[in-house]
């Protein structure tokens, strides 16, 4: 079993248990177990799409947000998560060609679709 296999089986849609949300370019996490993270736009080093072979029981696919002080993982299906998507998919060199790749993945990798320069 994966490290993303933090839900319980008993939720038919278990991504929905997580809210993601964007306010004065930060991005703010709010996880099921209560635990909030955030993260500046401008303080983000990486993005990949990390995907996991754990599905369709558990969430297979989160966008990855890395900065130097943390990583948020945020499973696709999350709460709040489309404004999420087009917004990381509007910097400046984002990756769609490996975001299109990591879309058809079913197995544990990991695409990085954008880097700071």
């Amino acid at each position: 079993m994966s490290i993303f296999n933090i839900f319980g089986r008993s939720k038919s849609n278990p991504e929905s248990q997580w809210t993601v949300s964007i306010k004065n370019e930060n991005i703010f996490l709010t996880e099921p177990n209560g635990n909030k993270s955030e993260c500046a736009f401008e303080d983000i080093d990486k993005v990949l799409i990390v995907t996991t072979d754990d599905g369709p029981i558990y969430p297979d696919v989160f966008w990855t947000i890395v900065s130097k002080e943390k990583t948020l993982f945020i499973p696709q299906g999350a709460i709040g998560e489309n404004k999420l998507a087009d917004k990381i998919m509007d910097l400046p060199g984002f990756d769609n060609e490996k975001f299109i790749e990591s879309m058809r993945s079913v197995e544990d990798m990991e695409f990085v679709c954008w880097t700071k320069d």
